[in-house]
C-alpha cells in the first residue's frame, strides 16, 4: 500500500494547524467496564473517506484495518494467509474458478448480515469505472471487468477518455445462496486466496450503497472495531465490537487515531503519556539510538516488508529518457545517506523489492541502483534532461533531510540544481499524485498489502497498476505478472515475477532508495506489543492495557 489536483492547489494548500503536544490524548481512555481501557495510537488525516475500494494509502489504511475484515487475515508473525470471514476457499483445477464460502451469522456493525452478496456488490462497485475507485484494478483478473472498467486508451494522464462500461457488474460473480458465492476469472490466477485479504476486497452493507459519500465519513464495517467519530485532522475514534466473531478479539475498550501533522510532536506526546503508541519516530530520535535511552524498555526495531522509493512522472518530458532516470538513480549515496541521515536504521535498497518478502532472493540486483558518479554523469550526458530537478516530498513527516540529502547527492554528482520541494500534508501531496499534476519526481513507497512479489509488482509497475501514478508502462512487465499469476506452485511463480522486476530494473520507472524498518515507542500504559511484520503496525488485536495502568 502506498505510504503514498494542481500546482497551484500544492502551493495554495491549506496549512493545518499542528496537535499541539500534551492535547493528544488517550482517546477517552478512562476506566470502562470490567476495568478496560482504550488506548491512542499515531496517525495522519486520510486522503479520501474511508470507503475500503478508494482507500491506497497508510494513514486511511491502518484505520480501515481495524474497521473491516475479508476473507483471509495475514499472520502479524509470518503474513501468511488465513481463513478469516471465509469458511473455505475452493479452486477449481485450472484456477479459473472459485467457491467461496463465508461463515454463518456475520454481522456488520449496524447488525445487519454480512452475506455473499456483501462481496459481490462490494467488489462490483469497487470495479466499476463509473465510480472513480483509487483500487479498480485490484478486481482486473475477474470476468467481465473489461466491461465494467473500459481500458484508457491513452493512459491516465493522456486526454483521451476512457468508454463507458456497458455493464454495471462483472460477469464472473455470481451469488450462489446467502452464504456462498463464485468467481469466475479472465485468467488462471492461483494468488487468489492470497490476494483477497487486503482491505479492497472487504464486504460492505446495504447502506453503503444508498450514499457512499456519506459512509465514507461514517463507515459500517464488520471487523473487531466500529466507528464512534472522526474529528478532521485531529481524530479518528474506534470502539471494540462486541460481537464481532473472527479469531481477531482485540481486549482493549477502543482505538484513537491522533491525527498529527509532525512525528516530532506525537514523539513529545509518547514522552508526556498523552500517546500511547507510536509506529515511528522522528528522525532526530535515530540519533545514536536515542529512543531506546528515552524509551528503555518500551521500543521495538521491526524488520519489515516496506521500502522508501522515488517515482518518475512519465507525463513530464523531462523524466521520459531511461538515461536520464539512471543517472538520477546512480547519483544518490545511499549508503552513506542510511549512515548519516538515519544512523544505520535503514537498508541500502539493490533491488526494486524489499529482502523481507518471500521470493526476492530471486530478483536481480538492479545495475543502475549503485552510486557510480562515473556512470551517472556518462548517462546523463547522453540522456534528454530537465535543467533543474525537483524532488516532492510531505512535510508533515520526517522526510525534510533525507529528500535534501538525496538531491545534495544529485547535485555534488550530477552538477545539476536539485531542490526538496515541500507539500505540506501527505493527503496534498497524495491528491497532486493522482491527479497526475506532480512538476517533478516525488517520494513514494511501498508496504506489503500481502506478502508476495507480485504485491510490489502489480500495483506498482503493471501498465494498470493501481499505485501507478508515474504512468509507466511495459507489456513485457504486464506478461511476465500474469505469468506468474497462474502458476500454482510458488516458487515458479515467484520466478516469473522476478523476470518482471529484472525488466523494471532496466526501465527505472521509480528509484529504490532503502527497505525499511520501524523504530516504534509507546509507553508504561500499554503491553503485548506485537508489531506487524508485514506492514510494522501495531496489532491491535494483541495488545493489551497493562494491569497498573
Amino acid at each position: 500500500m502506498r505510504v503514498k489536483r494542481t500546482v497551484a492547489a500544492i502551493a495554495a494548500g491549506l496549512s493545518v494547524a499542528l496537535v499541539a503536544a500534551g492535547c493528544g490524548g488517550s482517546g477517552g481512555s478512562g476506566d470502562q467496564a470490567g476495568g478496560e481501557q482504550a488506548i491512542s495510537v499515531y496517525g495522519g488525516e486520510p486522503e479520501n473517506p474511508l470507503i475500503p475500494a478508494d482507500t491506497n494509502e497508510n494513514n486511511g489504511g491502518k484505520v480501515i484495518d481495524a474497521l473491516f475484515s475479508q476473507l483471509v487475515q495475514y499472520n502479524t508473525d509470518t503474513g501468511a494467509p488465513e481463513l478469516d470471514v471465509a469458511q473455505s476457499i475452493q479452486p477449481n483445477a485450472d484456477s479459473t474458478e472459485f467457491t467461496v464460502t463465508i461463515k454463518d451469522g456475520l454481522t456488520f456493525h449496524d447488525g445487519s448480515p454480512v452475506t455473499a452478496e456483501s462481496f459481490v456488490k462490494a467488489w462490483n462497485w469497487g470495479a466499476n469505472a463509473s465510480n472513480a475507485a483509487l483500487n479498480a484494478s485490484w478486481f482486473d483478473f475477474i470476468e467481465g471487468y473489461e466491461q465494467v472498467h473500459p481500458t484508457d486508451p491513452d493512459g491516465s494522464s493522456g486526454p483521451q477518455e476512457a468508454p463507458a462500461p456497458t455493464a454495471q457488474t462483472m460477469s464472473g460473480l455470481s451469488v450462489q445462496n446467502p452464504t456462498t458465492f463464485t468467481v469466475r476469472t479472465n485468467r488462471p490466477y492461483a494468488q487468489f486466496k492470497t490476494v483477497v485479504g487486503y482491505t479492497t476486497f472487504a464486504p460492505l452493507p446495504e447502506s453503503f450503497f444508498a450514499d457512499p459519500e456519506a459512509f465514507g465519513q461514517r463507515p459500517v464495517g464488520n471487523g473487531p472495531f466500529r466507528f464512534e467519530d472522526w474529528q478532521h485532522n485531529q481524530s479518528i475514534e474506534l470502539a471494540r465490537f462486541d460481537q464481532y466473531q473472527g479469531a481477531a478479539k482485540p481486549s482493549i475498550q477502543g482505538v484513537t487515531f491522533q491525527l498529527y501533522q509532525e512525528e516530532g510532536a506525537a514523539y513529545r506526546d509518547v514522552q508526556a503519556g498523552n500517546l500511547d503508541f507510536l509506529y515511528q519516530v522522528p528522525q532526530s530520535a535515530l540519533v545514536n539510538r536515542k529512543y531506546t535511552t528515552d524509551f528503555p524498555e518500551h521500543n521495538a526495531n521491526t524488520v519489515t516488508m516496506a521500502n522508501e522509493t522515488v517515482t518518475f512522472p512519465f507525463y513530464l518530458d523531462a523524466y521520459k529518457d531511461v538515461n536520464t532516470r539512471r543517472a538520477i538513480s546512480m547519483a544518490i549515496d545511499r549508503e552513506t545517506i542510511v549512515d548519516k541521515v538515519f544512523f544505520g536504521a535503514r537498508e541500502p535498497a539493490s533491488k526494486f523489492v524489499p529482502g523481507k518478502v518471500p521470493g526476492s532472493d530471486k530478483v536481480a540486483d538492479c545495475e543502475f541502483c549503485v552510486f557510480a558518479p562515473e556512470k551517472a554523469k556518462q548517462a546523463w550526458a547522453m540522456g534528454s534532461k530537465p535543467a533543474t530537478v525537483a524532488l516532492y516530498y510531505n512535510s508533515d513527516a520526517s522526510h525534510k533531510q533525507w529528500t535534501e540529502a538525496v538531491c545534495g547527492s544529485v547535485t555534488n554528482t550530477l552538477g545539476v540544481a536539485c531542490n526538496a520541494v515541500p507539500v505540506p500534508t501527505f493527503a496534498q501531496l497524495r491528491q497532486a499524485i493522482n491527479a497526475n499534476d506532480m512538476q517533478g519526481m516525488y517520494r513514494s513507497g511501498w508496504l506489503a498489502d500481502y506478502p508476495s512479489l507480485d504485491n510490489f509488482l502489480g500495483p506498482n509497475y503493471s501498465s494498470n497498476g493501481s499505485s501507478n501514478e508515474g504512468g509507466y508502462a511495459n507489456p513485457m512487465v504486464d506478461a511476465k505478472l500474469a505469468e506468474g499469476s497462474a502458476k500454482t506452485d510458488e516458487a515458479a511463480a515467484a520466478q516469473a515475477w522476478a523476470e518482471g522486476f529484472n525488466i523494471v530494473a532496466q526501465d527505472m520507472p521509480g528509484i529504490p532508495l532503502w527497505n525499511t524498518s520501524r523504530q516504534a515507542v509507546w509507553t508504561d500504559k500499554v503491553s503485548n506489543i506485537k508489531v506487524n511484520v508485514r506492514s510494522g503496525l501495531l496489532d491491535l488485536s494483541q495488545v493489551q492495557v497493562a494491569p497498573e495502568a
